[in-house]
């Protein structure tokens, strides 16, 4: 799950308890202080993961993680989820390069029901993946 100190979901640590809470009955977690340190283990996992990616915009280290999503092969294999807050900053060019993407918009304040289904399904899409490569 990558998270950092902006508004929204970033800076709820409420938030951040209660979906690592959730999750960690079923999932292993790993937490990103930035977004330069998620794409590390983005980069170098050999299995496909499942991201949690909390999106505050206008912020251009979320621009970057998305160009890198786009332009480096190795991101391609794993599954991202968006939680937001701001849905109207994800219009024009930056909501078309989403969708390209095929990434799940989630909007906040979340329904816990919904996401623990997108999460569900990101996983069980990963797991089809290992399957596949095995």
């Amino acid at each position: 799950m990558e998270d950092g100190a902006h508004p929204g979901g970033r800076g709820n640590p409420d938030l951040r308890k209660l979906l690592q809470m959730l999750l960690r009955r079923q999932y292993i977690l790993a937490e990103a202080p930035s977004v330069a340190a998620a794409m590390e283990p983005l980069r170098t996992s050999p299995e496909p993961l499942v991201m949690l990616w909390f999106l505050s915009w206008p912020y251009p280290e979320d621009l970057t993680l998305l160009t890198c999503i786009e332009q480096e092969p190795t991101f391609g294999r794993h599954r991202r989820l968006l939680l937001t807050t701001n849905i109207e900053g994800l219009s024009g060019e930056v909501g078309q390069r989403l969708e390209r993407l095929h990434i799940p918009i989630i909007r906040m304040p979340l329904d816990v029901d919904d996401l623990l289904q997108q999460v569900a399904a990101a996983s069980a899409q990963a797991d089809d993946q290992r399957r596949s490569h095995a």
